[in-house]
């Protein structure tokens, strides 16, 4: 069988399955623009990496999966779900969220339970860059969405996928995905990542049971195209926008040459009234 685990990290080793991710990844290789032939593998396994992809992106990451598998070949899918930690918000049970953090410790706690359920949708990382109109670079993300199983079944039926399932931890159709991540050098059990002894390498699957999501669905029939875009057109928060490197770079310079033109305007006008206080002056100087 050949097997993907796609965005498991450089530390993830595990004899039998082939390891793609942006850190090990060629130049021009992502997760929407895998670098294998149609129908090559019959499992393709990624945790904790949809979240890290932006949602304009995520029908092409799918569809890329789908071209990837065999016909009927599973895909399994771990990610944050939204519906865990937004009751968990909205309940105001700040007992739970604080399990929440010992499960993943780099989640904020510096504004509340509030801030705690914003992190899990939002983070900041190395993954993704936030450039302004003016070219000014602001941050850097790592979360940039979240789904609950609703929005994945959506997504997946889309996209070329049928029985999509909501499982539990270490719940599958498949017994390969009964073993939890874990160091190489420790038991083959789920523990809180804070309680990992040192280790340098890492195998197993799934993560995080207390906020995870776990959805599989097997390849069904290959959509006719790729959607290129997201969105609805003309529909404000929703219109599909071009972010090819050439459409952002005429942004700039576009943006640019306003600020530029704006200055100009500006200037010239405040030098022209400059120089009529200037004549007016020297005018009753002159008639004095």
């Amino acid at each position: 069988m050949r097997m993907l685990n796609l965005g498991a990290g450089p530390k993830w080793k595990n004899p039998d399955w082939l390891v793609l991710d942006h850190k090990i990844m060629k130049r021009r290789d992502c997760a929407w623009r895998l670098p294998f032939p149609n129908e090559h593998f019959d499992i393709i396994f990624s945790s904790h990496m949809v979240e890290h992809i932006p949602h304009s992106k995520i029908d092409e990451v799918l569809f890329e999966c789908n071209r990837c598998l065999k016909s009927d070949g599973l895909l399994r899918l771990v990610c944050p779900d939204l519906e865990i930690v937004a009751n968990a918000y909205t309940n105001k049970d700040i007992a739970l969220m604080e399990r929440f953090i010992v499960e993943d410790p780099t989640i904020r706690k510096d504004l509340g339970i509030g801030g705690s359920f914003m992190n899990f949708l939002i983070s900041n990382g190395s993954d993704s860059l936030l450039i302004s109109r003016n070219g000014e670079l602001i941050a850097g993300y790592a979360h940039l969405y979240a789904y609950d199983f609703e929005m994945m079944k959506n997504l997946l039926d889309r996209n070329g996928f049928k029985q999509a399932t909501k499982c539990q931890f270490l719940e599958s159709s498949n017994k390969i995905f009964n073993e939890p991540l874990h160091p190489t050098n420790q038991p083959a059990e789920w523990r809180d990542e804070c309680h990992w002894a040192s280790y340098e390498e890492l195998t197993g699957f799934d993560r995080d049971p207390l906020t995870s999501l776990f959805v599989e669905a097997k390849k069904d029939f290959i959509p006719e195209k790729r959607r290129s875009q997201f969105g609805a057109p003309s529909v404000r928060g929703l219109d599909p926008i071009n972010f090819s490197f050439r459409s952002m770079l005429y942004a700039f310079f576009t943006f640019s040459g306003f600020k530029i033109k704006r200055t100009i305007e500006t200037k010239g006008e405040y030098f022209f009234n400059l120089m009529q206080r200037i004549f007016k002056r020297f005018v009753r100087s002159f008639k004095l």
